[in-house]
């Protein structure tokens, strides 16, 4: 025989009167020790910003100093090359004045002397005519010498601008082309790592969806009716062919690997 249904009755004095009393929520923090926090925050971030600009402003700063090294250097051969070339014209320009004043004082007094000679032979006596062309010969030996030692004087000189110039252009394009060509090759082995460094991931990240199946069907092999890729059987998206891969998202990729790993990768890299 069944059991009689009791009815369920208020106690004994009845309930308890109901409190309406307002329980505000517990505050952690006053409104000053908000204020507080936050002017700390504020610092803190003006403080990373000042050392992420002065990282990049000090990075600037040496491509412009290399850029203007680089600009000076060039200026400085220029106005070398310039300099130089100014010299030597002028050097030859008064090479070539000294070497006509010469050759005329020369000739002026050869001829002056041969005259004289010339006059000093018929009127006078033979001493006095060899005296006179000794002299002569004398000066044109001088002036030879003083033209010689001018001309091998200013040679050199050119030689030596020429050769600086010269040998300053040629530095100057080789270390150009060393630092081009470091540069070209630099950029093409990161070219040529990158499909490689690509192929690698996408590798990685099939095989760790490939692991989340292992594991799940390990998982829930004790479970009645339980289908790998499906919930209860039924699949989650029914538009899709049963073949089609469809890539996991963040949670799903992550949801048979430790909790910090999720929240390093897929959380704290989204601040960094």
């Amino acid at each position: 025989m069944a059991a009689a249904v009791t009815q369920d009755l208020p106690p004994k004095g009845g309930y308890a009167p109901i409190n309406f009393t307002r329980i505000p929520a517990r505050s952690y923090f006053s409104g000053y020790q908000l204020f507080a926090g936050f002017g700390l925050m504020t610092a803190a971030s003006c403080y990373l910003y000042y050392r992420t600009y002065h990282k990049i402003s000090d990075t600037t700063l040496v491509h412009c100093n290399i850029a203007l090294a680089v600009a000076t250097l060039v200026h400085c051969n220029i106005a070398l090359a310039v300099t130089t070339l100014v010299h030597c014209n002028i050097a030859l320009a008064v090479a070539t004045l000294v070497h006509c004043n010469i050759a005329l004082a020369v000739a002026t007094l050869v001829h002056c002397n041969i005259a004289l000679a010339v006059t000093t032979l018929v009127h006078c006596n033979i001493a006095l005519a060899v005296a006179t062309l000794v002299h002569c010969n004398i000066a044109l030996a001088v002036a030879t010498l003083v033209h010689c030692n001018i001309a091998l004087a200013v040679t050199t000189l050119v030689h030596c601008n020429i050769a600086l110039a010269v040998a300053t252009l040629v530095h100057c394009n080789i270390a150009l082309a060393v630092a081009t060509l470091e540069d070209i090759e630099m950029h093409s082995g990161r070219l040529a790592l990158q499909p490689m460094l690509y192929a690698e991931r996408d590798r990685e990240f099939l095989k760790q969806v490939r692991r989340n199946r292992d594991e799940e069907a390990k998982l829930m092999a004790n479970v009645e009716g339980w289908e790998v890729g499906t919930y209860h059987g039924q699949p989650i998206y029914k538009t899709l062919p049963a073949n089609t891969y469809r890539e996991p998202n963040t949670p799903e990729y992550y949801v048979h690997g430790p909790t910090r790993k999720y929240v390093d990768s897929a959380l704290f890299a989204l601040f960094t």
